[in-house]
């Protein structure tokens, strides 16, 4: 695995993290989907439990959600990232340096969402 894969699951894995430890603070319940110890929700959520998933299912109040965090790692280095960090304070427009990684991200969620069951005894 190259450095530039190694750096992208490593801040992936950290931005999931961070939602999992911040979802109790608002008082939901948060469970992964993707993990290897999840099979049984697989099973229960999932038309392929072997197929990828979401993230996470989450709930509130007996209300259930299926969330896939994505992290910004599609930048061609470094430096371009740090670039693009130093603007969030300032005005301008993402939408040259975002659009390729958002449609891949959009695409690649797109394909996980599809892999859960319409309906799901509970």
């Amino acid at each position: 695995m190259s450095l530039k894969q190694q750096y992208k699951q490593r801040k992936a894995f950290k931005s999931e993290e961070t939602f999992k430890m911040l979802a109790p603070v608002k008082s939901i319940t948060c469970n992964r989907l993707d993990g290897i110890y999840s099979l049984s929700l697989r099973k229960k959520y999932l038309k392929d439990p072997e197929g990828k998933c979401p993230d996470f299912i989450c709930s509130k109040n007996n209300k259930y959600v299926f969330v896939e965090v994505k992290t910004l790692t599609n930048f061609t280095n470094a430096a371009r990232e740090k670039r693009m960090e130093d603007r969030v304070v300032e005005v301008f427009d993402p939408l040259p340096e975002l659009k390729g990684p958002l449609r891949t991200f959009l695409k690649n969620a797109s394909n996980k969402f599809k892999n859960i069951k319409e309906k799901t005894a509970r």
